[in-house]
């Protein structure tokens, strides 16, 4: 009985010590998941440095490189939105990214959305636009909310910019409003 009492302990800690938290990949920038409708799994990554969203598989290897066209003195604030068939129906990615412009003299943010292809095409520009999200209204195609903000005027204005969406929204990223 007690060889029996000791062999039970000595598996459930050798079951247990396999259950450590485990470093998988460290990168060097701000990165997130994308669940992908045609490729699956990808992890994002956004390179404010080059200008670019690297697109990782899920073992970590680089998959794709899509370059982001920046003007001249303005900076890569974010990239949300990768998909593969949320903003139309072929099988190229595609993203949304968020730059801005610094106004040293006046001290605001002029902020500016794109969103494109991997091929570099634009399907759609935001003048203004700092923050975006998804939501599904049921009965209805899926919907991006643009939020646009005017810091140049005194007082500051915000407008939302509803779009319904073509394709469906990636999972995990969407919110049901009644």
């Amino acid at each position: 009985m007690k060889k029996t009492l000791l062999i039970i302990a000595f598996l459930g800690f050798l079951l247990s010590s396999q259950s450590q938290i485990v470093l998988e990949n460290t990168y060097s920038g701000s990165t997130s998941i994308a669940k992908l409708a045609l490729s699956g799994d990808k992890y994002y990554m956004m390179d404010a440095t080059n200008n670019q969203c690297r697109i990782y598989s899920a073992t970590h290897a680089l998959w794709k490189t899509i370059p982001l066209a920046i003007p001249a003195n303005m900076y890569l604030y974010d990239i949300k939105l990768v998909s593969e068939t949320l903003f139309n129906s072929d099988s190229k990615i595609e993203l949304a990214y968020i730059y801005y412009s610094y106004d040293t003299t006046y001290y605001y943010y002029t902020y500016y959305m794109k969103v494109v292809n991997e091929s570099g095409t634009e399907l759609l520009s935001v003048p203004g636009c700092g923050y975006l999200e998804l939501k599904t209204v049921e009965g209805t195609a899926s919907k991006m909310l643009c939020y646009v903000y005017n810091y140049s005027i005194y007082p500051s204005t915000v407008n939302t910019m509803v779009y319904a969406l073509p394709g469906t929204l990636p999972v995990g990223e969407s919110e049901i409003i009644p």
